[in-house]
């Protein structure tokens, strides 16, 4: 086993992910545990693995000039994630929760309860059973 730590300045880590060892070439998403602004980040990996591709996607600052309101995302998932949201890092529910697969991708439309609005949308994923692969947000003007 190995980590993957990514942090902004080699102090504050804000996301890791423990690797399982495995002889194929496979995905491994990493997501911070909150919505984070900067202008480089850091890797270190420990262990015996070997990294051979990383792509970082990210969201422009200026797409989150005004509030929206939240309807709904659509994630496409693998395995069995622990997703949740937060909305401003305030913690936020949704349903229905992810029913763990086995095989294949699938994807769910969850709601968020309460009418939720803000400026900053965030997932996580605190499991290491299932990789959350896309999550598209349906919002409007508040």
């Amino acid at each position: 086993m190995s980590s993957c730590i990514l942090d902004t300045n080699e102090t504050v880590a804000f996301a890791e992910k423990i690797l399982t060892a495995s002889t194929n070439r496979r995905l491994a998403f990493v997501y911070p545990t909150f919505a984070k602004q900067a202008k480089q980040f850091h890797y270190t990996v420990t262990g015996g693995e070997t990294i051979y591709e990383m792509k970082v996607t990210a969201d422009m600052v200026l797409d989150y000039g005004a509030p929206r309101l939240l309807k709904w995302a659509d994630v496409t998932y693998t395995g069995d994630p622990s997703l949740s949201f937060s909305i401003d890092e305030s913690d936020t529910e949704t349903t229905p929760s992810l029913s763990a697969i086995t095989t294949g991708v699938k994807t769910v439309r969850v709601s968020f309860r309460g009418g939720v609005s803000g400026f900053i949308p965030h997932f996580r994923d605190a499991s290491d059973t299932g990789e959350i692969i896309k999550v598209m947000y349906q919002t409007e003007e508040v």
